[in-house]
């Protein structure tokens, strides 16, 4: 994958010279007035959230897939990431955003069976997750045939990380576990779509499709043995999993 993105970048470059060479450029329209879409001395605010929670909690347990038997526990996740930027040009705001995700797994019991003679007992496994992370963002926003409602978006996120887990099963009185926390510094690509739904409210929708990322995981078991983990990971797909969603307030601040 790395050498995909390498090559894509070199070949881009490549283009960009050879076009260079000819003396006309097409004019595309961006500088023309009916291609403003937000004004420069703006600003917006915005927030998303997400929360998801399942559970099982039946005397007989709930069966997946005929793979884990007897299903008990919960598992919850939740989220939230307010923003801020301003808009230092017309189309083009900076900023930052602020994250927060939390997760929560608790297996009371389950059977894990790949066949008649396989068997794997998963009970008593629990792991709890916070990760906390903050991003300075660039936004260039493209209308749509000169819209003042819909307009094309790509954001540019610097984000810097921090998380901790523990993870850890039960035996008795007895407790088996691990603590991690991971450090983290990405760079990321989110094109997406802005439509006004009121003069001042607007609903986003963006996907997350270009991004370098490289973390840090320090890991200790029972207190007492310790590891590292680097780990450096480029991305370049469209993953339906990562679509974000929020609504987000544009205002004049009057300068």
């Amino acid at each position: 994958m790395q050498k995909l993105l390498i090559t894509y970048i070199l070949f881009s470059l490549c283009i960009a010279a050879a076009s260079a060479q000819g003396n006309t450029w097409t004019d595309r329209g961006f500088g023309q007035k009916n291609s403003q879409f937000i004004q420069k001395g703006y600003a917006c605010t915005g927030f998303s959230a997400y929360y998801n929670n399942y559970g099982s909690n039946d005397a007989e347990g709930y069966d997946l897939f005929s793979v884990v038997e007897g299903l008990k526990g919960r598992f919850s996740a939740y989220g939230i990431t307010p923003s801020f930027s301003y808009f230092i040009k017309d189309n083009m705001s900076a900023g930052i955003r602020l994250g927060y995700d939390r997760t929560d797994f608790n297996l009371d019991d389950a059977n894990l069976s790949l066949d008649d003679d396989t068997n794997m007992d998963l009970s008593n496994h629990y792991l709890k997750s916070d990760k906390y992370y903050t991003a300075l963002i660039i936004r260039n926003y493209l209308p749509l045939y000169g819209s003042r409602v819909f307009a094309l978006f790509n954001e540019t996120r610097l984000t810097g990380s921090l998380g901790q887990s523990k993870s850890y099963k039960k035996d008795g009185n007895d407790k088996d576990g691990t603590f991690t926390r991971t450090y983290g510094v990405g760079l990321g690509f989110y094109p997406g779509i802005c439509a006004f739904i009121s003069n001042e409210m607007a609903f986003e929708a963006s996907l997350n499709v270009l991004g370098v990322e490289y973390s840090l995981s320090e890991q200790t078991k029972n207190q007492i043995y310790k590891s590292n983990l680097s780990h450096f990971r480029t991305d370049c797909r469209v993953r339906l999993m990562t679509l974000n969603l929020g609504i987000v307030y544009y205002f004049h601040t009057g300068k």
